[in-house]
């Protein structure tokens, strides 16, 4: 037998062998079926339970604004170092979250995520929707919120900050007209 163990370590040992992430052992504690993990002998269900409770919505914020509450000073060191490594990223993130934050404010229809905004500034290249530019880049609503726009994605673009300032709370079709560009550019998303 391996290990001493008895049948399950003789199951754990077949497995790992086999290249599997699983084994059949005992039943855990719980009763569920005894599938367990190579790695740390878990339980698979049991795991799959955690996972779960995890995604029910705010769990997994909940525990992390508690930690951030009894670990003030960790927080802001960690947080400190984060946007020393990226601080592109760091910039944008703040960006992004003022802009959602005010839509959110002013209850503008719609709502779109930090996810969205990523992937909407990969699809124009990393650049401002007008002049192509890569650096300063801000969130501009395409039909401003003051006007009525919503917040949904597809009424967003990243602009630079000297065309979003020039922009002004027209909407994309008045300033295109304006400055004499094409209805699309080869940055547009």
């Amino acid at each position: 037998m391996a290990r001493g163990r008895g049948k399950s370590a003789e199951n754990h040992t077949a497995a790992a062998s086999a290249g599997r992430a699983t084994y059949q052992g005992k039943p855990c504690i719980h009763g569920h079926s005894g599938t367990r993990y190579i790695g740390h002998r878990g339980c698979v269900d049991c795991a799959r339970q955690k996972a779960a409770k995890r995604r029910e919505v705010g769990t997994a914020q909940a525990g992390s604004r508690a930690w951030d509450k009894r670990n003030p000073e960790l927080r802001y060191t960690y947080t400190k170092a984060w946007k020393a490594r990226h601080p592109e990223r760091a910039r944008l993130l703040s960006r992004a979250h003022w802009h959602l934050r005010r839509a959110r404010k002013i209850a503008a229809e719609g709502s779109c995520t930090r996810e969205e905004l990523y992937d909407l500034l990969e699809r124009q290249g990393g650049r401002c929707a007008y002049c192509g530019t890569e650096h300063g880049l801000t969130v501009d609503h395409k039909t401003p919120l003051s006007r009525g726009g919503s917040n949904f994605i597809v009424n967003i673009q990243w602009l630079c900050g000297s065309d979003n300032s020039r922009k002004k709370d027209r909407t994309d079709a008045e300033y295109r007209q304006l400055v004499g560009l094409p209805e699309k550019t080869e940055w547009d998303a």
